[in-house]
């Protein structure tokens, strides 16, 4: 969103819970691949959850590809959500909204980390 569009209210409260919803997202999801970590690389607590080596197995899969999907299933589920929650306002379409985002990634990036401590 721009900011004359996070200046109207309706928007300003719809960024500030999605701002939420990301963030307890990415704490689940970081708390999640720990857990499933320290299942994986410590025998005792695999011997002692029960993990056999298929379950192991799919948990691996997991980390390295279903926990990328799981954000990009958030990121379209809040898309169509955000179509029908502001449908009263002017919407892009989907190939517009991923073109802005992949334009203003970079700036993104280089502002998170010119602020990372």
């Amino acid at each position: 969103e721009g900011p004359e569009r996070i200046a109207l209210p309706a928007v300003a409260r719809y960024t500030h819970g999605l701002t939420a919803a990301w963030t307890a997202l990415l704490a689940l999801q970081a708390l999640l691949l720990a857990l499933l970590w320290l299942v994986l690389q410590v025998p005792a607590l695999g011997a002692l959850t029960g993990v056999s080596p298929p379950a192991a197995a799919w948990l691996r899969s997991y980390a390295r590809l279903g926990c990328y999907l799981s954000l990009a299933v958030f990121m379209l589920l809040e898309y169509g959500w955000r179509r029908w929650h502001l449908r009263r306002l002017p919407q892009i379409g989907f190939c517009d909204f991923i073109t802005r985002l992949t334009r203003v990634w970079p700036a993104l990036l280089h502002d998170t980390a010119r602020n990372a401590p």
